[in-house]
This record gives C-alpha cells, sequence and structure tokens, in this order.
C-alpha cells in the first residue's frame, strides 16, 4: 500500500542496529542526525544564494514543529533534509551552469541520485527534476544561448532520476509478481478528489477502499488503479466551478491550519485544544512562514536589480509541490516541508538591504 514506509523503517532498523537495539535511542539520535545534517545543507544553500545565514539558521535550530513534533515521525525530519540538499545540489549546478564550470555534470548526476533515492522516502521530489528543467529551459532561452553543454546537464538529470527508477520498479515486480512502486499513489489521489471533506482523509473513504475495492481485485496494484479511475471520475463530475471551489479548500486545508502539524505540541505543553493558546499555535506559526516569506519575495522584487536561475528554481519548486499537493490528498501537516521554502524566501529581503548598505558606504 505504501511502499515508501520501507526506507523509514530501513533508516531507523539502522540506527537501532547502531545503538545496540535501543529503539528509544535510535529514534531520538536519527532525528538529530538528520536535523543538523539539513541545518548544515540549509547554512550552505543560503551562502550559495547569498541568503542572510544568521536568520536562515535561526528559523531552523527554533522552529517548534523540528524542536517538538519530529522526535518521533522521522519522516518529516528526513524529507525536510533531503529537500535542503536537493536545493543545495539544484543551486550549485545552476551556478556552475551560469559560469561554463565542468562541473556542471558532477552535480547533474548527484542531483538526479538524489531525486531518486528522495523519491523512495516520499514520491514527490520528481518535481526538483521538472523545476530544474525549466530552469535550464530558461537559461537556453536567455539571450538566445545555444550551448550543448545544457541539453548534456538535462539529459543527465533525468537519466540519474528515471532510469534507477525504472530498474528497481522492474526488479520488485518480477520478485514480488506486482506492480507495487509503479502503481502506487491511486489511493492518495482518491482520497484528495473527495469533495465533502476537502481532499482529506475519511473513515467512509478508509471503509470502501479496504472494504470492497481490497475484496474484490486480486492484487494491490489491481486495487490502486482500480480507486484511481474512482477518484478521477470524482473530478469529472465535479466541473469547473466545483473543481475550482474544491482545489481552494484544499489550498486553505494545506497552509491555513498546520493543528495535525503540531499537535505534540498540545500533548508535550500539557495545552488545551478548546483554549485560546491552541489556536494561536496552530494557525500562527503557518501565517508567520507565509506572511514573512511573502514580505520578504515582494519587498526583494521591488528592490533586485537582477533576476537569478536560482531564485527561479526555489519559486518553480514552491509552486510545484504545492501543485502536487492539491492533486492528491491533502493534509495540514503536509506543510511541513514548506518550512525549508519558506526559510529560504524570507532570507532574500535582509539580503538585498544590506547590500545597498555596503553600496552606499
Amino acid at each position: 500500500m505504501f511502499p515508501y514506509l520501507f526506507p523509514y523503517s530501513l533508516v531507523l532498523a539502522l540506527f537501532n542496529f547502531i545503538f545496540d537495539k535501543n529503539i528509544q535511542y535510535a529514534i531520538v539520535f536519527s532525528n538529530l542526525f538528520f536535523d543538523i545534517c539539513g541545518g548544515m545543507c540549509l547554512y550552505f544553500l543560503l551562502k550559495k544564494s547569498n541568503g542572510c545565514l544568521k536568520k536562515g539558521i535561526f528559523l531552523w535550530i527554533f522552529n517548534p514543529l523540528s524542536i517538538v513534533m519530529c522526535w518521533l515521525p522521522l519522516n518529516i525530519v528526513l524529507v525536510n533534509t533531503a529537500l535542503c540538499l536537493l536545493l543545495l545540489e539544484g543551486i550549485m549546478l545552476l551556478n556552475s551552469l551560469y559560469l561554463k564550470s565542468q562541473r556542471k555534470y558532477i552535480f547533474a548526476g548527484l542531483t538526479g541520485i538524489t531525486i531518486f533515492v528522495a523519491n523512495l522516502f516520499r514520491p514527490i521530489f520528481t518535481v526538483v527534476l521538472i523545476a530544474l528543467i525549466i530552469c535550464i529551459i530558461g537559461y537556453q532561452l536567455k539571450e538566445n544561448r545555444k550551448e550543448i553543454g545544457a541539453y548534456i546537464v538535462g539529459l543527465i538529470l533525468i537519466t540519474t532520476t528515471l532510469v534507477p527508477q525504472v530498474f528497481l520498479e522492474n526488479y520488485i515486480e518480477c520478485k514480488y509478481k506486482d506492480d507495487i512502486l509503479g502503481s502506487s499513489g491511486g489511493w492518495s489521489f482518491y482520497v484528495g478528489s473527495n469533495y465533502e471533506t476537502s481532499g482529506k482523509w475519511s473513515p467512509e473513504d478508509r471503509d470502501y477502499f479496504f472494504g470492497p475495492v481490497i475484496s474484490d481485485t486480486t492484487s494491490i496494484s489491481e486495487a490502486q488503479s482500480y480507486i484511481k479511475e474512482q477518484g478521477i471520475e470524482r473530478y469529472r463530475e465535479m466541473g469547473v466551478v466545483k473543481g475550482i471551489n474544491h482545489f481552494s479548500n484544499k489550498l486553505a486545508v494545506l497552509f491555513s491550519d498546520i493543528s495535525n502539524c503540531s499537535y505534540d505540541l498540545k500533548y508535550t505543553l500539557n495545552i488545551k485544544e478548546d483554549g485560546g493558546v491552541w489556536k494561536i499555535i496552530s494557525s500562527g506559526i503557518s501565517a508567520f512562514f507565509v506572511i514573512g516569506a511573502l514580505t520578504s519575495v515582494c519587498f526583494w522584487y521591488k528592490n533586485s536589480q537582477e533576476r537569478k536561475l536560482s531564485e527561479l528554481f526555489i519559486g518553480l519548486c514552491f509552486l510545484g509541490f504545492t501543485a502536487a499537493f492539491l492533486i492528491v490528498e491533502v493534509m495540514n501537516r503536509y506543510s511541513a516541508i514548506y518550512f525549508v521554502i519558506f526559510i529560504i524566501l524570507m532570507s532574500l529581503y535582509k539580503t538585498e538591504r544590506k547590500m545597498r548598505k555596503v553600496k552606499l558606504k
């Protein structure tokens, strides 16, 4: 059903082995390790993109979601670390492409392999591949550039991402006689098409899928394909107006309330769910990041004299992840992946202001 859970189990099992089967230490130190790695990637990312290092690292360290929420769900820490690494590799690739460095081929291969590995933990990082391809095309179109190296970089990116994926899918299909990886996602797509729940999980959808659908099909891949068709039929029945309203409702679920994303704060700090403090926590953190990022981008766009491929890349990733989450099941805890991008965006304006002060001196 959810093949991306196996890589998490493998990582946790590795840490469990390192700490002599002490699962408590394995959980704590695996999260600490990947959180530190994510912070290091963010540091070098901001440095490469001329971002505000102090602000970015401060937000990463003191983000309450990272401090409290991620002690148990390793997947969120690991996914955010993978995103930091991919954004860093992507920016280094685009910078080397702009500078016409031969290292761009190495960065292309590393980025493609990282996208493949990251997709095993959560199959959403193809968004980064698409964003990079768009940036490379934009680089070629700017000033009518015609560099064969850019096409080679794009080819390396696509090859190192998709070829290992195809080999892995074929291996699993031959071994288990079922297309487990290739057919995954039907259930999530079906849940996301539920207009009544705004694309969120519901017990009715669960009972339907794990009841009649599973019992009437012969394999998981067949059940996933069938439920995906049911989801497509749901979208067809909505029509244009109802469909737009559905996606706007899903967007509100994704950004306006992160109560599910910060629920551990409630139990850790003994906060009552019906109180005003909980409402501030569940909505205030998300509002802080969204408003801060939008304000930073607006000021940066107004004062910046030059548009860079790296900044286009970050923006495309933000739009791509939003579109990907709106198509499938939407849950407010998914907004945790956006904090990486928000932290980067919130660093833009301060950098531009500092640069202007230096010029005045």
